[in-house]
C-alpha cells in the first residue's frame, strides 16, 4: 500500500520514520537497492516525482571573478576565503541521479560510538560516514568541527537582516530582492553551493538567513560541514523538498565505495556578473541620516564613483529546527551497537 506523503501531518511522520534506525532489523525490501519497503516506497513516491532528482546547482568560477579586477568581487572572494568556504564553493563534481536518489531514500542519521554518522545504501551495499570523516571528504580543515554551529541557533528574524538592505528596501528583509549588491551576489553563490534549497529563489529561508549574516561586518565563523550535514538531514526528513548537495554527496559515495561511477548530470560553472547599478552602503549606515550610495559603471567597467563595502569581518584563512531534539546529536547511547558494516573512508 503506497503512502500519501503529501497529506496532512506527513512531514512530521516522515521525520519520525527517519529517526528509527532500520538497519539492525531484517531486510524487507524485495528490491536489492533498499533495506525496507518504506525506503523503496519513498524512492518511488517522493524522490522520483521530479525528473531532475536533485537541484541542478553550479560551482563558482573564482578565476572569472578575479579577472575582472572589480574591488567588490575581490571583497566577496576574500569574505568566502575568510569563512573557509571558498575552495568548497569552487569544487566541481558531475553526478549520477540514480545514486543520489538511492542515498536520500536510504540515509539514516545516527551515531557511531561518540560521533555523529550517516548510514546509507549504494547499489545494495551498506556504507557509513562519521562527521569527522565527512569534514575530510569536503576538504575542510580540522578546526571546522569546533566552530559555531548555525543550526544550533534560532533562525534569524527578518528584523535582524535589515543591515543587509538600503533603507528604502528594508521592507524586503528576508527576501533576495533589494539586498545590497555584496549580499545579493553572496546569496546567489551560497544557494548554488553550501546552502542549496529548492523552492522560491526570492525567499531567504530558515537558517540560510543566519548563514548570510555571517558574511556581514563582524560575522562569526561557522562549521561548514555541520551546516551541510544538517541541511541534508532536513531535506531527507521533508517529502516536499527536492534532493540537494548532489556534487558533495557524489564525492562522498565514490570515496566510500572506492568506485568511479558514470555520471549523467554536468556540474556547470557559475560566473556572476556585476550589475550596472550596484547598491553599496554609506560609511555610517545606521548612525547618521545619510543616503545609501548607488554606484554606476562607466564605459569599460570603471566606477563612476566608488565606495567600498565595509569589510565582512576581520577573519583570515582558507573553510532547522533546534538541534536539541535531533536524533543524531542528542542520543548517542541509542546508536552505540551497530551492525557490522565497515566504512572504507579513512
Amino acid at each position: 500500500k503506497c503512502v500519501d506523503y503529501y497529506g496532512k501531518g506527513m512531514t512530521r511522520e516522515v521525520k519520525r520514520w527517519r529517526s528509527i534506525d532500520p538497519y539492525p532489523e531484517p531486510k524487507t525490501s524485495t528490491d536489492p537497492r533498499f533495506h525496507t519497503l518504506y525506503q523503496y516506497d519513498f524512492y518511488e513516491s517522493v524522490i522520483l516525482r521530479d525528473r531532475k532528482i536533485a537541484i541542478e546547482v553550479q560551482c563558482v568560477d573564482w578565476r572569472s571573478m578575479e579577472k575582472t579586477n572589480d574591488p567588490l568581487f575581490q571583497q566577496i572572494i576574500d569574505a568566502c576565503e575568510s569563512k573557509h568556504v571558498k575552495d568548497l564553493m569552487g569544487f566541481q563534481k558531475d553526478w549520477n541521479k540514480e545514486l543520489i536518489a538511492q542515498f536520500y531514500a536510504t540515509v539514516h542519521f545516527g551515531y557511531l560510538k561518540d560521533d555523529r554518522a550517516m548510514f546509507w545504501m549504494t547499489e545494495g551495499n551498506y556504507y557509513r560516514v562519521t562527521f569527522a570523516q565527512f569534514i575530510r571528504v569536503l576538504g575542510l580543515d580540522r578546526h571546522d568541527a569546533n566552530r559555531p554551529k548555525i543550526h544550533n541557533q534560532v533562525a534569524l528574524p527578518n528584523e535582524e537582516m535589515k543591515f543587509m538592505y538600503p533603507r528604502s528596501e528594508t521592507g524586503n528583509a528576508g527576501k533576495a530582492t533589494g539586498l545590497y549588491t555584496f549580499y545579493s551576489i553572496i546569496n546567489r553563490l551560497l544557494r548554488n553551493t553550501i546552502s542549496q534549497r529548492g523552492g522560491n529563489p526570492s525567499d531567504i529561508s530558515l537558517h540560510a538567513k543566519n548563514l548570510l549574516a555571517c558574511f556581514g561586518p563582524n560575522g562569526e565563523e561557522f562549521s561548514v560541514a555541520d551546516y551541510i550535514w544538517e541541511e541534508i538531514k532536513y531535506i531527507s526528513e521533508n517529502p516536499l523538498k527536492i534532493c540537494a548537495y548532489a556534487p558533495y554527496l557524489m564525492e562522498l559515495i565514490e570515496k566510500a565505495t572506492k568506485t568511479k561511477y558514470q555520471t549523467d548530470v554536468k556540474h556547470e560553472s557559475f560566473r556572476p556578473k556585476m550589475p550596472k547599478h550596484r547598491r553599496e552602503p554609506s560609511p555610517h549606515r545606521y548612525s547618521e541620516p545619510e543616503d545609501d550610495i548607488v554606484v554606476e559603471e562607466e564605459e569599460g567597467g570603471q566606477h563612476a564613483q566608488q565606495q567600498q563595502q565595509p569589510s565582512p569581518g576581520g577573519l583570515t584563512g582558507t573553510g532547522l529546527t533546534g538541534a536539541q531534539d535531533r536524533s543524531d546529536r542528542s542520543r548517542p547511547e541509542q546508536h552505540r551497537h551497530r551492525h557490522g558494516s565497515t566504512s572504507p573512508i579513512k
